[in-house]
Parts: C-alpha cells; structure tokens; sequence
C-alpha cells in the first residue's frame, strides 16, 4: 500500500505535528495468534495497580501483554525488577528466560508523590499564612505594635 485516505468524522480543522502510519502484516495471522497463545500467562490476579501471574516459557522469549504501553508500570519476574519493553507498536513485554516464573506488574501514577508533596507544602503553607494574619490582626486590633 503506497496510499490512504484519512476519514474524519466531523468538519473542521486538523494539524499534525507528525504522523506515522504503522502497518503490520496480516500473512500467517492465525498462526501467529495460535503461537503467542501456545504458553498464556496462567493463575492471573487482577487489581487496581497490579497484574499477577505464572508462566512456563519452554524457551527464552518474551511474555507479551495487552496492556497499552505507558510511563508508570513495572516489571518484576520472579521478584526481580525487569525492563519492560515496547511491543507490537502499543503494548508491553517482559523478557522471560526459559522455565517457569512469577511474573507481577504494578502501576504507580508518574508524579502522584510529588504532586502529593507539592500539595501538603502548599496546605502548610496557607494554614501558616492564616495563622500568621489572624495574629498580625490580634495585635492590631489591640493597639499593639509589631
């Protein structure tokens, strides 16, 4: 395919910085599904934060995950930090060598503690100013001076 057409559902005004157009090839597609299928990630948990489970790779590869790939997540396989890897365009994948693993992912929001911290800093900050004008107008009200 050399062209294409882009449909866009309502009229106005589109700019683009860059755009790429990823294409993947359907050849063998079922064959290719029934192979990624052969060795599933088994005993799944599934909570807010975290994805859990087994695998038994009878070779070294990669476990191939649907979750879209974003800042945030990590990996460890059998407790064990590992690099997450960018799959398939938009997915995630964690190298696993051959045998069987405990595999968990967690998700930490970028930034929440800092965001956290920077929040409590300015709460401090505006109680402490409070307290600071409630005092400057006892004094005044008093006839104190500063």
């Amino acid at each position: 395919v050399k062209t294409f057409k882009i449909k866009f559902s309502h009229i106005g005004r589109y700019d683009f910085d860059s755009l790429s157009v990823s294409c993947l090839p359907m050849d063998h597609y079922a064959e290719r599904i029934a192979a990624l299928n052969a060795h599933p990630m088994t005993d799944e948990e599934l909570t807010t934060d975290t994805v859990r489970g087994r695998i038994d790779a009878p070779e070294d590869g990669y476990l191939l995950l649907s979750i879209p790939c974003s800042k945030g997540w990590t990996a460890y396989v059998d407790g064990t930090e590992t690099n997450l890897l960018q799959a398939n365009i938009r997915y995630m994948a964690v190298p696993v060598k051959a045998g069987g693993h405990e595999i968990r992912l967690e998700y930490r929001t970028p930034f929440l503690r800092m965001g956290l911290l920077v929040s409590c800093a300015g709460w401090l900050l505006f109680i402490g100013l409070m307290i600071t004008l409630r005092l400057i107008r006892r004094k005044t009200n008093r006839g104190d001076h500063i």
